[in-house]
C-alpha cells in the first residue's frame, strides 16, 4: 500500500487531464510520494515532471482509498491548485497530451477512478473529504513492468487494452500473462523458448539435458517436514527441525552434550532432519518448472504442484511457515537465527512457481496458498526475535537474510518491503561486505573462505537482480571504500583462474560455483573480459571430463545445470 497524489488544476472552471502513454488515457496528474518529500512537495514535483509548470497548492479536496493490491493502489491525496504559468512541456515517457476540460465535457475516455476526483476538485469539495474507491483490478499480481509486457504482448492498441481489460472486465489466457519469476530474467526466458520452438540447435544439448533431469525427477519425492525421525521441542512435526552443520558430539561428556563447533566439518546427523529433504524438493521442483515452461508437458507441472502441496499446503503434511527450530544445536539451543540461510534456495522456488503459472494443474487456490505461505514467512522473518537476530548478521547470514525477504517478498505482494529493503539495506550489504581491493573479508576468516567468498558474491548477486525489478543499479554501486560488486568479482578471478588461492580452504572447491559468478556477470557488464574467463572454464571443464576425472563425475549434474541456467539458455 503506497501514498500517491493527484493534483486538479483549475483554470476558468475548467480542470487540466492529461492522456497517459501507457493506456492512451485521461487522468489527473499525480504519482506515488518519494521517501522524505511532503505531499505537497511531492503534487508539485508531479506536475513539473509531468507537464513542466509550477503551480501553487489552494486546498486538498480529499483523500482517495484504493485499498487493493494493485498497480495504483494506496491512499491518494488530491489538491486543487491554480497554474503559475500557461505553456505546457509533456514529458513524453508519461503524458502524449494535455487539455483543460469542464464538468460537462470530461472525456469518456478517462480512468474510472479519477473521474469522481475531478468532480470533487470542479465542484469546490474541500478540506476532510474521504472516498474509498473499490476499483476491480484485473491484474493484481502484476507489477507495472508485467503489466506493460503484457500490455505488448497482447499487441491490442493501448485504448482497447485498457477499455476491454479494466473496464469490460475480459478475462486474459493464463498462457498469455507474463513469466512472474525475480531472479530468472522473464525476457531471456520467452526468447530462448522462441528459440527452441525455431529448433535453434545452440539449445539442443541444454534442453536434452533438462528434459533427462526432468524425467528423473518426475520419480522423486514427495517430502515432508512430517517424514523425519526427530520431533521439534514444540511437539509438533509440522515445524521444520535442523541441527548447525558443523557441530559434533563433545568427546569430553558421556552423552555427548554439549555439541562442539568443528568449522567447515558437516556433521552428516544433519541429514536425519529436514534440510537435506528440503534441498532436494527445492532442486526437483526447479528441474521440473523449467521443464514444463520449455516443453509444455503437463506431466512436469503435474508433479511439481504435487511435491509443492505435500510440503507447503496439504493440512496433513504442510510446513508451518516459520524456521523457530533451525540449526538447533544439542545441549546448547533449540534453534539460532543463522538457521534461517538453511531456507535462502527457496528463492529459486518462487521463480519455479512462476514458471508453473499457465498449467491447469497449477490452480488458483495453489498460488494464493503458497503466497499467503511465504507472506506468513516474511512476517515472521521480520519480527521474529529469531528473524531480527539474522537481520544483524555482519557475514553470509546478513546478505542471504536480505536476497530471501526481498526474493518472498515481491512474490506475496509485499512489494513496498522488498523495495525499503533493497533501498536502504542492500548497498550497505555491499559497502560492509566488500574492501576496497574487492575482497569480503568476513568470509575470508572462515575455514572455507573461497567457498564463502563465492557463496556471499551470490547473495549480493541476487539482490542486485532484485534491485533490477525497481530499477536500482545495484550491480555498479561502490561503498565508502570503492568496493562493489564487480571487484568482488574481479578479486576472485584474479586469486583462483590464473592463481592458486592461499587462504584457508579445508574441502574441495568446486570451481564451477565461480563459473556460475561469470555467467551471471557476463550479461552485465558486456565491456569485460568475463566471458573469455568463463570460457576457459567451461573449457578446462570439458577436458577434465574426457580425462573421467572422478570429481567431474561426482559434479556432472550441478555443472550442467549451472550451464543450462548461467549460460545461453536461460541467461540470469
Amino acid at each position: 500500500m503506497k501514498l500517491g497524489v493527484n493534483v486538479a488544476i483549475i483554470q476558468d472552471n475548467r480542470i487540466l487531464l492529461t492522456q497517459r502513454e501507457d493506456f492512451e488515457v485521461w487522468c489527473l496528474p499525480g504519482g506515488a510520494v518519494d521517501p522524505g518529500e511532503t505531499l505537497a512537495e511531492a503534487a508539485r514535483r508531479e506536475v513539473r515532471e509531468e507537464i513542466g509548470i509550477e503551480v501553487e497548492l489552494e486546498r486538498l479536496v480529499g483523500v482517495y482509498s484504493l485499498p487493493e493490491d494493485g498497480v495504483g493502489s494506496g491512499h491518494i491525496a488530491v489538491f486543487a491548485a491554480r497554474p503559475l504559468s500557461e505553456e505546457l512541456t509533456l514529458d513524453p515517457n508519461e503524458v502524449i497530451a494535455a487539455g483543460y476540460f469542464t464538468l460537462d465535457t470530461l472525456p469518456d475516455a478517462m480512468l474510472d477512478w479519477h473521474r469522481p476526483r475531478a468532480e470533487d476538485a470542479l465542484s469546490g469539495v474541500g478540506g476532510s473529504l474521504y472516498r474509498r474507491q473499490n476499483v476491480p483490478w484485473p491484474f493484481p499480481q502484476l507489477s507495472r513492468r508485467e503489466l506493460y509486457a503484457l500490455r505488448d504482448r497482447l499487441g491490442l492498441p493501448r485504448a482497447e487494452f485498457y477499455h476491454r481489460f479494466y473496464v469490460a472486465g475480459e478475462t486474459v489466457p493464463a498462457a498469455v500473462l507474463p513469466v512472474r519469476t525475480f531472479l530468472l530474467d522473464a525476457d531471456h526466458l520467452l526468447a530462448n523458448k522462441r528459440r527452441l520452438a525455431a529448433r535453434d540447435a545452440t539449445l539442443e544439448h541444454a534442453y536434452a539435458n533438462l528434459l533427462v533431469e526432468a524425467e528423473d525427477a518426475l520419480n522423486a519425492g514427495p517430502w515432508s517436514v512430517m517424514d523425519k525421525p526427530h520431533t521439534p521441542p514444540s511437539g509438533d512435526k509440522h515445524d521444520y527441525y535442523s541441527v548447525g552443520p558443523y557441530w559434533w558430539p563433545n568427546p569430553d561428556s558421556a552423552d555427548g552434550l554439549p555439541y562442539v563447533r568443528r568449522d567447515g566439518e558437516t556433521n552428516p546427523e544433519r541429514a536425519h532432519y529436514d534440510s537435506d529433504p528440503l534441498k532436494d524438493l527445492i532442486a526437483a521442483v526447479d528441474t521440473l518448472a523449467l521443464a514444463y515452461f520449455f516443453s509444455e508437458d503437463e506431466r512436469f507441472a503435474r508433479h511439481a504442484a504435487h511435491l509443492l502441496r505435500v510440503w507447503f499446503l496439504d493440512e496433513a503434511t504442510r510446513m508451518n511457515p516459520h524456521l523457530n527450530y533451525g540449526q538447533a544445536i544439542p545441549g546448547i539451543c533449540d534453534g539460532r537465527g543463522i538457521g534461517i540461510i538453511d531456507t535462502l534456495q527457496l528463492s529459486r522456488t518462487v521463480d519455479a512457481i512462476g514458471l508453473l503459472a499457465a498449467s491447469p494443474h497449477w490452480e488458483k487456490t495453489d498460488q494464493l496458498g503458497m503466497a499467503d505461505w511465504f507472506r506468513r514467512y516474511t512476517d515472521w522473518l521480520l519480527q521474529s526475535p529469531l528473524g531480527q537476530e539474522e537481520a544483524r548478521q555482519h557475514n553470509n547470514h546478513g546478505v542471504w537474510y536480505d536476497a530471501q525477504v526481498a526474493a518472498f517478498a515481491l512474490f506475496a505482494g509485499m512489494k513496498e518491503i522488498a523495495r525499503a529493503l533493497l533501498v536502504t539495506s542492500a548497498p550497505q550489504r555491499i559497502t560492509a561486505h566488500i574492501a576496497q581491493d574487492g575482497s569480503q573479508p568476513h568470509e575470508l576468516a572462515r575455514t572455507r573462505s573461497l567457498s564463502y567468498s563465492v557463496m556471499n558474491l551470490h547473495g549480493l548477486m541476487d539482490l542486485a537482480r532484485l534491485g533490477d525489478h525497481f530499477d536500482l543499479d545495484l550491480w555498479r554501486f561502490v561503498g565508502r571504500d570503492h568496493g562493489g560488486i564487480q571487484a568482488a568479482l574481479d578479486y576472485l578471478i584474479a586469486n583462483t583462474v590464473d592463481a592458486d588461492w592461499d587462504l584457508p580452504q579445508i574441502t574441495p572447491f568446486d570451481q564451477n560455483e565461480l563459473l556460475s559468478l561469470l555467467l551471471r556477470a557476463v550479461a552485465v557488464y558486456p565491456e569485460t573480459e568475463y566471458a573469455a574467463v568463463a570460457l576457459r572454464l567451461q573449457a578446462e571443464e570439458s577436458a577434465a571430463d574426457r580425462a573421467g576425472s572422478f570429481e567431474y563425475t561426482q559434479n556432472r549434474t550441478r555443472i550442467e545445470r549451472i550451464e543450462r541456467i548461467s549460460a545461453d539458455f536461460l541467461r540470469f
